[in-house]
């Protein structure tokens, strides 16, 4: 149906040009990426794939060119490879993993590997397809057999090496799980032993999301899952991460799909009680402050040594700010009510900024929101660290104020209030009442019990300073909707118009 957003676990059927193009192997599967097959391939098949994936960052974009940057074929399966694939659009180049792989006619596969689908193949007689190798079950077992044997394989110009930590306790041929069909990363779960990550768009350089794991667990921190292993191509003594597997953990569901169920109580039970999230939100707080500290600590590692932020870098921030409120507003029509108080605004940034030197900077998650939390029990465990997805490998291992962490997951808490109002049915007038006004206190008591849990002694009352990052965290959700779900783009526009407003007004109530 048009009317609608599909669940986060759909994915749209395999297109028609899956079917006006088969790829005959002779023999290995590597030759659908050379040659005239290659030249179909990149040239009139993948451009309109990629727009419809999920994981892809420039939907917004026309596709100008596909390149086959590294193809390196999976140890210890046929017909697998691991590929990157360079993405130009008018913006630049990018790189994206898309590994291949075929789902045989006749055989069993995942749940998502027709829907996936790129084209059809023929190898003699034999029909398949070609699709996204990931939702496969011979991904998994090649790649955690790789980490377990600390294998080496040539990859390009460098090589592709898989390891272990010593908490490496994975068999390679349990069963997988995909968790959904389409995410910005994909991930499955082995075995109920370990969650295997394939990060989609890729950088070189020391990627956050293991080194952040890796460094919060090694001091302390539970609230985080271990690393069990990585994959990663070093050419020329760079590496570029691709893969991570970290440990499961029995939970809930993430914090977003959580919150979700809760509000759909909220608007079908007449004794709804907020105690329960209340617990929630608050414990959130307690982790996320726990989290904070232990990146605050002192230490002689340059990449993790807590910096205060001078003068300098204050003004940077103000202008950091005011550059992705620009891209928002450039977003907006002319007419939004923000248009008018622009430069006010942008004055009361740089005085907020101004006021913030002298105050810590440190490692943080740098993209914190409800889906990168799980539910587990009466506790949760923050994950996915690798940052915005759209900002440089550099910034995103940058230090920053640590209320940037607190106000991606104040957004969240909006951003879940409007999923919850959206999708309200017409009902009787009274029901409609009562459904708005508890949406409304669900937002107003989970942001207050989470900052009371972070450590703020009134939760009703904030810092211009947290006011000032929401704000930029609604206006780069502005951008991002604008390019991915122009039909949403009301959401974080409003939560910008509020936070301008408690900032030009000075008011911290």
């Amino acid at each position: 149906t048009e009317e609608t957003d599909a669940p986060d676990w759909a994915s749209a059927a395999p297109g028609a040009e899956v079917e006006r193009h088969t790829f005959v192997l002779r023999p290995d599967l590597v030759d659908v990426t050379t040659g005239e097959n290659g030249r179909v391939l990149r040239r009139e098949i993948l451009p309109d794939y990629l727009t419809h994936r999920r994981w892809f960052g420039a939907k917004d974009e026309a596709i100008e060119k596909v390149d086959f940057a590294v193809v390196t074929p999976l140890p210890g399966q046929e017909d697998l490879l691991l590929s990157e694939i360079a993405v130009t659009t008018k913006s630049g180049t990018a790189r994206y993993a898309l590994p291949l792989g075929i789902a045989w006619e006749g055989e069993q596969h995942g749940p998502f590997a027709s829907n996936l689908a790129i084209a059809r193949v023929r190898r003699e007689r034999t029909v398949g397809l070609l699709t996204d190798g990931f939702s496969l079950g011979e991904f998994a077992r090649s790649v955690l057999t790789g980490m377990r044997e600390n294998s080496l394989v040539p990859a390009g110009a460098g090589e592709l090496r898989f390891e272990a930590t010593n908490q490496f306790d994975i068999d390679p041929v349990a069963d997988p799980e995909w968790i959904a069909a389409e995410q910005s990363n994909s991930t499955m779960i082995v075995g109920s032993k370990a969650v295997l990550k394939l990060l989609r768009k890729l950088a070189p350089g020391v990627h956050p999301d293991a080194e952040m794991v890796r460094y919060l667990a090694d001091n302390g921190f539970e609230g985080v899952p271990p690393v069990l292993g990585t994959v990663k191509r070093v050419e020329n003594g760079q590496e570029t991460l691709l893969m991570l597997a970290q440990a499961f953990v029995y939970n809930q569901g993430d914090g977003w799909e959580w919150t979700l169920g809760s509000l759909e109580r909220l608007a079908t039970e007449t004794d709804w009680s907020f105690s329960n999230y209340e617990n929630f939100a608050a414990n959130l707080g307690r982790r996320l402050s726990q989290m904070h500290d232990t990146l605050a600590l002192e230490t002689d590692n340059p990449a993790f040594a807590p910096e205060p932020l001078d003068a300098k870098g204050a003004h940077a921030l103000a202008e950091r700010i005011v550059a992705e409120l620009d891209r928002a507003l450039a977003r907006l029509e002319d007419d939004h009510e923000l248009a008018p108080k622009a430069a006010a605004l942008k004055s009361r940034i740089a005085e907020v900024a101004k006021s913030a030197a002298g105050t810590l900077r440190t490692r943080i998650h740098g993209d914190l929101h409800l889906g990168q939390v799980l539910v587990t029990g009466s506790d949760v465990m923050i994950i996915d660290f690798e940052g915005e997805p759209t900002r440089p490998l550099a910034d995103r291992r940058g230090k920053d104020i640590p209320l940037r962490d607190v106000a991606g997951l104040i957004r969240s808490f909006d951003y879940a209030a409007a999923v919850a109002e959206r999708g309200r049915p017409a009902a009787a007038e009274t029901w409609e009442t009562r459904a708005e006004a508890g949406v409304a206190e669900f937002r107003a008591r989970a942001i207050e019990a989470f900052l009371k849990g972070y450590g703020f002694a009134d939760g009703g009352k904030r810092d211009p300073l947290l006011d000032l990052f929401i704000l930029e965290k609604a206006a780069y959700e502005v951008s991002y909707e604008a390019a991915n779900r122009p039909d949403w783009i009301e959401v974080p526009a409003a939560g910008l118009a509020r936070a301008a407003d408690r900032l030009l007004s000075g008011d911290t109530n």
